[in-house]
């Protein structure tokens, strides 16, 4: 499993135009694609601070874990986008907390497991 470490980014501007982590990958489908993407990565004992969009998932996005990772003062904290391909299947959230962004956690499409972490205000989605 690939993953960071120890990472402190720093938007400055949460309704700006930036977005702080980004997992993806190839959206296309067929036996040419090597289908690489952001499966399998850990993000360990992270802050996110200050992005139009804390963390986003998307295409390739699967089996992707935050781990200890404080995810605040965005505009949306966490945000799994709709029409992902390959994507969504075991998504974790695996302690530290989501707190005081505008919307905490947005779900277009997937599921998001979240086991021993803390969130506060409101979570929306399907």
């Amino acid at each position: 499993m690939n993953g960071i470490s120890r990472l402190h980014l720093e938007g400055g501007n949460a309704y700006g135009a930036v977005d702080g982590v980004l997992f993806t990958g190839s959206n296309l489908s067929g036996p040419a694609d090597p289908a690489y993407g952001s499966a399998r990565s850990i993000l360990r004992r992270c802050i996110v601070h200050g992005f139009r969009k804390g963390v986003t998932f998307h295409h390739r996005a699967y089996l992707a874990t935050l781990s200890y990772c404080e995810i605040g003062s965005n505009r949306l904290g966490i945000h799994l986008k709709a029409g992902g391909v390959g994507a969504y299947e075991n998504i974790a959230i695996h302690r530290g907390v989501i707190g005081n962004n505008h919307t905490n956690i947005y779900v277009e499409d997937g599921q998001l497991y979240i086991n021993g972490a803390s969130w506060d205000s409101i979570v929306t989605g399907k």
